[in-house]
C-alpha cells in the first residue's frame, strides 16, 4: 500500500521529483519512527529537507519545492501516508513528543540495534 500511495500521489510530476519523493519517504520510514513522524507531520517541509541534507550529507535529497507541482505532490503524499499509516495517532503523538510514544520508539530502536549486532540470536537460540 505504501508504494501505491506514492505512485498515485506523484503521477502528475516529473520522474526526477517522483524518485526524490519516493526516496525521501522510504528513507524516513526505514530509518526510524521519529524521522518518519517528522516527514509526515512537520509543517516546514523545506526546513525538514534542509535538516536531512545537513544530517545525511552523503545522500542527495533533491526535491525542488519551488515547483508548485512538486510541493502539491509532497503534500498529497504526506496526507495520504498519514491517513494510511497513522490511524492510531502513534506517529502524530511521537512527533508531538508524547512520552509513551517516545518510549515505544526507543524500545524499537534498541531491538533493531540488538538484531543488527546479533544479540537477538543469543536471547532466542533455536
Amino acid at each position: 500500500m505504501f508504494e501505491q500511495i506514492i505512485y498515485q500521489t506523484t503521477r502528475h510530476i516529473r520522474l526526477e521529483a517522483k524518485i526524490a519523493i519516493a526516496s525521501l519517504a522510504i528513507f524516513c520510514r526505514m530509518k526510524d519512527d521519529r524521522l518518519y513522524a517528522e516527514f509526515m507531520y512537520r509543517e516546514d517541509f523545506v526546513g525538514f529537507l534542509e535538516k536531512l541534507s545537513c544530517e545525511y550529507r552523503q545522500i542527495k535529497f533533491n526535491l525542488d519545492m519551488s515547483i508548485p507541482e512538486n510541493a502539491e505532490a509532497i503534500g498529497l503524499t504526506r496526507k495520504a501516508l498519514r491517513e494510511k499509516d497513522d490511524e492510531t495517532g502513534y506517529y502524530k503523538a511521537l512527533y508531538e513528543g508524547d512520552e509513551f510514544a517516545l518510549a515505544i520508539a526507543q524500545i524499537v530502536d534498541n531491538v533493531k540495534v540488538m538484531e543488527k549486532v546479533g544479540l537477538m540470536k543469543l536471547l532466542n537460540p533455536k
